[in-house]
């Protein structure tokens, strides 16, 4: 059973903003809102009642400021969730994202969220599936990255990214889908594609080569690989450009654009989130969130790389 769920109608707690500018909770998926801010989330598992998602303000007068988000409607798609790992928006849906489970665990979980962001509040819309055929939790497989490119009025070409570095997938690959918003569908393709990141990775044990994705509105797909040795590092990360979308699932990958060596190495973070830039930040091409376990995390922007 799932525990933890809070009722439509109920009132939802007052959390206040924290101010940030030491400290980050680990952050495993991040997507702007329309208000400047980032929507993040955590990878709470489903026996705790820790929070889920947060408001991040990278930029706010006198440090960053983060709130924790209430969550209205667990109930309706089945229950808490259990360890989200990626989240993208829907352009030309305001404030409106995606958000995906890493895995399914004893035939539970393994959901993709359509929800929306108001008035300080998630509200959870519908749930749908992950891929069914494997990632059963306890074969060190999981999914940890989700772009969404808009190719229509309502509809969306999702990228989904399997981290690899396990036993039974030791590199990573990316799975297609179309998602409807309208009809609240989502199709998956039946194959997937191998993707690996630049250079030497597989030399920097433990390693996954996706820790996140994100397509920008040119339709490039950016990719992060992580390695973790230890709850304390040193942690290390690569960012690069595998390809780009396509417009549809009948071509939904083009890799003529494809990096052969890093756009920007980053030591001694774990980087599990990728995003647009701030726009208060010139110069910036990307943003980066890390979850770096027991140290926490941290939220940079990513400069033209040298």
């Amino acid at each position: 059973m799932l525990t933890g769920c809070i009722s439509i109608n109920a009132p939802l707690p007052s959390l206040p903003p924290i101010n940030l500018s030491a400290t980050l909770p680990g952050i495993s998926g991040m997507a702007p809102m329309a208000d400047g801010r980032y929507l993040i989330v955590v990878d709470t598992k489903a026996y705790s009642n820790d929070m889920r998602f947060g408001a991040l303000d990278a930029v706010a007068s006198g440090g960053s400021l983060f709130s924790p988000l209430p969550v209205r409607g667990w109930e309706s798609v089945g229950g808490v969730s259990n360890d989200l790992e990626a989240l993208c928006a829907l352009p030309g849906r305001g404030n409106e994202f995606l958000a995906a489970e890493s895995s399914y665990r004893d035939a539970d979980y393994g959901r993709v969220f359509h929800l929306r962001v108001r008035d300080g509040v998630v509200e959870l819309l519908h749930a749908m599936k992950l891929p069914t055929e494997r990632s059963n939790g306890k074969d060190d497989m999981g999914y940890e990255g989700l772009a969404c490119r808009r190719i229509g009025e309502g509809r969306y070409l999702l990228a989904l990214g399997e981290r690899g570095g396990s036993t039974v997938r030791p590199r990573g690959s990316l799975r297609f889908g179309e998602f409807d918003a309208g009809a609240g569908t989502l199709k998956w393709q039946s194959n997937e594609i191998e993707l690996h990141a630049p250079g030497s990775w597989l030399s920097v044990p433990p390693h996954r080569d996706i820790a996140d994705l994100y397509v920008d509105g040119a339709g490039t797909l950016w990719a992060v690989a992580a390695s973790d040795p230890d709850d304390y590092g040193p942690f290390r990360s690569v960012v690069w450009t595998p390809g780009r979308l396509g417009n549809g699932l009948d071509q939904p990958f083009l890799t003529n654009h494809a990096d052969r060596d890093a756009r920007w190495i980053v030591d001694g973070f774990k980087v599990e989130a990728l995003s647009s830039p701030d726009a208060r930040i010139p110069g910036g091409v990307l943003s980066i969130g890390s979850e770096d376990e027991k140290l926490g995390g941290a939220w940079r922007t990513l400069g033209q790389p040298d």
